[in-house]
């Protein structure tokens, strides 16, 4: 009839936008619902700074938050040991003069200045809450916060079967009777619960000749596992990154296991993440544990260097004298 016909190219990018617009729509909404599920707690952070940006990653020992299907008794009853102390303390700080982030545990045992009680251990800060947790880091190596997170058991265990499981490698069939650990040698990809189990370990034995040998050095083997498990956490998610069904399984299963301070802000988080995603290094802040019934750790060898790399030119978090 002479009409032109009608090309069926501008209305398929008409529908693709208006696909695109709405999958951003959802994107944008599940965002700001997932970031409302975040609780917060008020703690004193630092004030934000040009030079660096410094996490505190705390795993709390909530007997109250056991891993739903864990062995109960192998994590203690919350009524005989109340309240949550700091089972692992881990720093990362992305510094503007560095390429890559820097990652310390920080030992549990270590004698710090705890606000109304004096010398104490650094695990029971966070009886007092993070924000004495916060203190205690400023006031006794001058590490300046920025933000933290707090996280326990069993939320630990769901990021975990979220990613669908973690890494991990031992060099002899291993065992932790007290936690439940058992290891094959070689690579294990761990659950959930086995991952905290591997995080809790104090007891480690492996399996040599046909005999189990106790392994040396239990709290600092555990340091090192906590380490390794964040390590495999980052590595499964940036092995991740395109599957989005995936990360958002991961981000409902952390929005309700994590705790942030007050002021940390979506794009705080946003940023730790490209910077874990480009890099990081790893720093051990050498201690010696004193023999008691109540193992207590002190700061020795280069540990000193390591606080003054931290510590950053902070002002609000002046180094003390012993580190200077």
């Amino acid at each position: 009839d002479g009409r032109p016909v009608a090309s069926a190219a501008p209305r398929f990018r008409r529908w693709v936008a208006i696909a695109s617009a709405a999958t951003l729509a959802v994107a944008g909404l599940n965002t700001g619902v997932l970031w409302h599920r975040v609780d917060r707690e008020p703690m004193v952070t630092a004030l934000a700074s040009d030079s660096a940006d410094t996490w505190l990653f705390i795993g709390s020992d909530d007997r109250g938050a056991v891993p739903v299907g864990a062995n109960v008794a192998a994590f203690g009853d919350s009524n005989a040991v109340p309240g949550r102390r700091a089972d692992a303390l881990i720093v990362v700080q992305k510094r503007r003069d560095r390429a890559s982030a820097l990652v310390v545990s920080i030992p549990r045992d270590l004698v710090v200045f705890r606000a109304g009680v004096g010398a104490d251990r650094l695990a029971l800060t966070l009886l007092d809450g993070p924000a004495s947790t916060l203190n205690s880091l400023c006031r006794t190596l001058g590490i300046e916060i920025d933000h933290a997170a707090v996280v326990d058991f069993a939320g630990v265990a769901d990021i975990v079967d979220g990613l669908g499981g973690v890494e991990v490698s031992a060099e002899h069939p291993s065992r932790d009777r007290a936690t439940g650990l058992s290891l094959e040698e070689g690579t294990t990809l761990l659950d959930g619960i086995e991952a905290v189990a591997w995080a809790r370990s104090r007891h480690m034995e492996h399996l040599v000749d046909g005999r189990w040998v106790s392994v040396e050095g239990s709290d600092d083997n555990r340091q090192e596992n906590q380490r390794v498990l964040l390590e495999s956490v980052v590595a499964r998610l940036r092995s991740r990154w395109w599957n989005l069904l995936q990360l958002e399984r991961v981000a409902w299963s952390g929005s309700q296991a994590v705790t942030l301070s007050a002021s940390t802000e979506l794009i705080d988080v946003a940023r730790l993440g490209a910077s874990l995603g480009s890099g990081y290094d790893t720093i051990e802040l050498h201690h010696s544990l004193d023999d008691g019934d109540i193992p207590v750790a002190r700061l020795q060898g280069d540990a000193n260097a390591v606080l003054n790399e931290l510590n950053a030119g902070s002002t609000s978090c002046p180094l003390p004298d012993f580190v200077q």
